[in-house]
């Protein structure tokens, strides 16, 4: 939780093939000598969402949110959306290159509160439920039951000190209009995060 942009990169060696893609294409940017800004956005909300949303949404249709030894419901997350991600981009472009990293977090909040919202966008009772590990391992590849996993054991909250000072960025508290959004998607509907 509050990791930094200077927090060292564990995606080198452990993690999903996703984080390790991240992290070693941000080496080769590093290593390429062409001026460049990292934006590292955590989890991306918002419609068409198919890990986030969608593991919010099996978790409270079966026994709840997954909790392994030691995970705790008020570990904080980071999100960012889709129409953040676009709006900092193009902040970060006219801005010129950082030679460095930057966190894109558009919304942070503790878990409890964020499966307070899902269930009421989905209609649902919030509630968590304790498992082993072997059931985590067993679903390692289901990318959204695995972020809950590990949002719940570990947090996935990441600083916003560099992002308020490089771009006047503050993270939003529109957290239940980001929420309904995201559940439009899998609803099949349309919405706007604007």
């Amino acid at each position: 939780e509050d990791r930094s942009e200077d927090t060292l990169r564990l995606g080198m060696s452990v993690g999903l093939p996703y984080m390790r893609t991240k992290a070693a294409a941000e080496r080769v940017i590093e290593k390429s000598g062409v001026p460049y800004t990292l934006l590292r956005p955590p989890a991306v909300l918002g419609p068409g969402d198919t890990v986030i949303s969608a593991g919010f949404d099996e978790a409270l249709s079966g026994a709840g949110v997954p909790l392994l030894p030691g995970a705790r419901p008020d570990r904080r997350v980071s999100l960012a959306l889709v129409d953040g991600v676009v709006e900092l981009t193009c902040r970060a472009l006219a801005r010129g290159p950082l030679a460095g990293a930057v966190h894109a977090v558009d919304l942070s909040l503790r878990l409890d509160q964020l499966t307070e919202l899902y269930a009421r966008a989905l209609g649902k009772e919030p509630r968590f439920a304790h498992i082993p590990w072997s059931t985590a391992l067993a679903r390692s590849q289901d990318a959204g039951f695995s972020w809950l996993v590990a949002s719940a054991r570990f947090g996935q909250h990441y600083s916003t000190a560099r992002l308020a000072s490089t771009f006047d960025w503050a993270p939003r508290d529109d957290h239940e209009q980001a929420v309904a959004a995201a559940v439009s998607g899998l609803q099949g509907r349309a919405a706007s995060l604007s």
